[in-house]
Parts: C-alpha cells; sequence; structure tokens
C-alpha cells in the first residue's frame, strides 16, 4: 500500500487518481499511515507525499471516520499536507463542515484556531457565516489572527 502511495511531485496526481475511492482499502490503516510520525519527519523520502496522498484519497473517499485524525493535523508546520488535509476536509463534506463549526463554537486555543483554519474551505456558506457573527458577539478577546479568520469567515 505505502509503494503505490510513495511518489513524487510530478507523478502524485497521476498515481492518486488511479486508486479508485472504492478500492477495498481499511480506512483505518490509511488514518494510521496518516498519523504515522515517521512520514512526518524531514528526513523521510516520504516526507509529506505519502501524508498528502492519503488524505486526498480519504477525502475522494469521504471519510467520516477521517474527520477527526485530518482536524487534527491542521496546524502541524507542514503548509503542503494541511492544504491536502482542508481539501480532503471540503470533499467530505457536510459532516466535516458541522464538525468544525461545532468546534469553532465549543473550543479554545488550538482547535478554536484548527477550526476557523478548516472553515475557510467551506467559505462562502450562510451557515458558517451567522457561526462566525455569533463567536464575534460574543466580544472575546481575540487575538488579531483569529480575529481575521473570524471576519473573512464572514465576508
Amino acid at each position: 500500500l505505502i509503494a503505490s502511495l510513495f511518489f513524487f511531485f510530478c507523478e502524485r496526481e497521476t498515481s492518486i487518481e488511479q486508486v479508485s475511492p472504492a478500492a477495498p482499502l481499511k480506512e483505518e490503516y490509511l488514518i494510521e499511515i496518516l498519523m504515522n510520525d515517521e512520514f512526518q519527519e524531514g528526513l523521510s523520502p516520504a516526507f509529506g507525499t505519502v501524508p498528502q496522498a492519503i488524505a486526498r484519497l480519504l477525502g475522494r473517499r469521504k471519510s467520516e471516520k477521517a474527520i477527526i485524525p485530518l482536524f487534527q493535523m491542521i496546524g502541524g508546520g507542514n503548509f503542503d499536507l494541511e492544504e491536502e488535509v482542508i481539501h480532503a476536509l471540503r470533499e467530505i463534506g457536510p459532516v466535516a463542515k458541522a464538525f468544525c463549526m461545532k468546534k469553532a463554537e465549543n473550543s479554545s486555543g488550538h482547535d478554536f484556531e484548527r477550526a476557523l483554519i478548516a472553515l475557510q474551505a467551506f467559505v462562502p456558506d450562510e451557515e458558517i457565516r451567522e457561526c462566525a457573527s455569533k463567536l464575534l458577539e460574543k466580544k472575546l478577546p481575540y487575538p488579531p489572527h483569529l480575529k481575521e479568520y473570524l471576519l473573512s469567515l464572514i465576508s
């Protein structure tokens, strides 16, 4: 499995597209590989490529089981992977959007920031606009960058 997901930049898109969303791959194994620190280390020959491919595949499969692990990957410092993760959450759809909105409404700290980052992928959206407006109405002392995220969800 890993060998078929290990590719280089120019081959990555083609290889991902060749893996059918209906392929009999256990999502639990894909998630385990996605979360594996070995593929996150800068010295790993697969740095970024395997987790990015798995994130994309989980999104294409609309894997609801992957929502929490994908969400947890946001803010890890690998911006290429984060982009794929956010795209995967968007592809998963309304269930992922609802999860992120709930995290924005009920969390603080890192999970709150992750939720605001993930929700950017669903904009424009009236539900998200209402959620962001309610959060701003609370008049909490948001750091400037988080306030900017909230404002961008409204506009």
